[in-house]
């Protein structure tokens, strides 16, 4: 600190002795370069001090002196140490803070260009299974239709059919009737016509009877009606 203020006072005093007398810039320039000279043997003269009083020094003092300044060098080397660490961790923490930082907005430009890209795929993929699937709903409700078109088809066929056998199966029992009723009015007419003779041949034993009694042939006239026809058989 003295050696400073003692500086600052030579400065001042040149400083302003060149003002008042005005030197060139070549006295003003000597005058620095003297005021550095003085200072370095003021500098100087403390060493040269220290040296003039270590020679009274004992061995065991001058020892335990330069172990204290070694002492005071290695702490101070330490702290410079320390202190260069924590500086160097410091900037090394803030480029790491600020790479990472740079990397994060990186990071996240490139999460987004691949959440879009996905969302575009993804969405070109759904447009695409869509459309495939109306496709496929089309060919099946086609396909679905054409199997009620070929069943309802098919259905009015065996309609059809059955309409047919039914038709077939009603006439032929209508023929079945007609034919029954024939063959019973043939029966009744052939009992009618077996009666009519029987009938007949009764009367013609009785007559032939009557013929036989009286030894005489009367004239017998009778008649069978049959089918509205009225008959004599001795006409």
């Amino acid at each position: 600190m003295g050696r400073d203020r003692e500086r600052r006072r030579s400065r001042s005093r040149s400083r302003s002795k060149d003002r008042r007398s005005g030197r060139s810039d070549a006295d003003k320039k000597r005058g620095r370069e003297r005021d550095s000279q003085s200072s370095r043997n003021r500098r100087s003269s403390p060493a040269k001090r220290r040296r003039s009083r270590s020679r009274t020094l004992s061995p065991d003092s001058l020892r335990r002196q330069e172990d204290s300044v070694l002492r005071k060098k290695l702490v101070e080397a330490r702290l410079i140490e320390v202190e260069t660490r924590k500086r160097i961790d410091d900037i090394v923490n803030k480029r790491v803070e600020e790479e990472i930082e740079r990397r994060k907005a990186d990071i996240e430009l490139e999460v987004n260009r691949r959440i879009e890209a996905m969302r575009k795929e993804m969405e070109s993929k759904l447009l695409k299974e869509l459309a495939i699937e109306r496709e496929n709903m089309k060919i099946a409700a086609k396909k679905k239709e054409e199997e009620e078109l070929e069943k309802q088809a098919s259905l009015e066929a065996i309609i059809e059919e059955n309409n047919k056998r039914l038709e077939m199966l009603n006439k032929k029992k209508e023929d079945e009737q007609r034919l029954e009723e024939i063959a019973k009015k043939q029966k009744l007419r052939e009992a009618e016509r077996a009666e009519a003779k029987s009938e007949e041949e009764k009367k013609r034993q009785e007559q032939a009877k009557v013929l036989g009694v009286g030894g005489a042939r009367p004239k017998v006239s009778f008649g069978l009606k049959m089918g509205g026809c009225s008959t004599n058989p001795f006409r």
